[in-house]
């Protein structure tokens, strides 16, 4: 089989490293964690590799500078673009619970969080209209309603066969998830509404499968 290229992406505190913790223990896959250099493209011995990293933090389509120092976190989009046999896994994640998380865990305020989540929206947005078929959209809220589901679908999107000790990923690590961290009391729909939409957009799809829908 042709080796594939995977980038995991969304906002931090969305489910990223989950995924790839989980995804990681197929026999046929290796991905790394916010790696710094694409020297996981050298792996030859699995079928899918690839990396894993957050927007706007980790990687962005534009790349940001200060001082005139490139931030590593500034990594552009269209550098994975170019891989052949590319594809893209989006994990969304309830608004207000990243926004919530990342407070939390990252002394950010208010702002710079939801400015944070609403610039991965964005990006998740437009890879998704870019790749098509190519970008498959998941969510802890699917994750955490039916984890064999989900890593059955993303198997599928990879064309590997699902292997059940993929699950020994979301038993160990989901506690690291934000699904325990209360809402942020901020109506982000009323604030960002052009925003909101997009997460609209990107959530339907993944909605309609937990609910066995088409």
């Amino acid at each position: 089989m042709t080796k594939q290229h995977l980038l995991i992406t969304g906002a931090p505190r969305s489910g990223t490293t989950l995924l790839a913790n989980m995804l990681g223990r197929h026999s046929e896959i290796v991905l790394f964690v916010a790696a710094k250099r694409m020297f996981f493209n050298r792996v030859v011995s699995k079928t899918v590799v690839g990396n894993t990293l957050c927007v706007p933090d980790e990687i962005d389509f534009r790349e940001r500078r200060q001082q005139g120092i490139s931030f590593y976190s500034a990594r552009p989009l269209e550098r994975y673009l170019k891989f052949q046999n590319f594809r893209t896994l989006l994990a969304v994640q309830d608004g207000s619970r990243v926004v919530a998380a990342i407070m939390r865990d990252e002394g950010e305020t208010f702002d710079a969080a939801a400015q944070c989540w609403c610039r991965a929206v964005a990006v998740m947005h437009e890879l998704k209209q870019r790749l098509q078929q190519n970008a498959l959209l998941v969510s802890m809220a699917h994750l955490r309603a039916n984890p064999e589901d989900l890593m059955r679908r993303v198997a599928a999107f990879l064309g590997l066969e699902y292997q059940a000790k993929m699950l020994e990923g979301w038993q160990e690590d989901s506690a690291d998830a934000p699904t325990d961290v209360a809402p942020a009391a901020h109506d982000l729909k009323s604030l960002y509404p052009e925003i909101w939409k997009k997460y609209l957009e990107l959530c339907v799809p993944d909605e309609r499968q937990i609910k066995g829908g088409n």
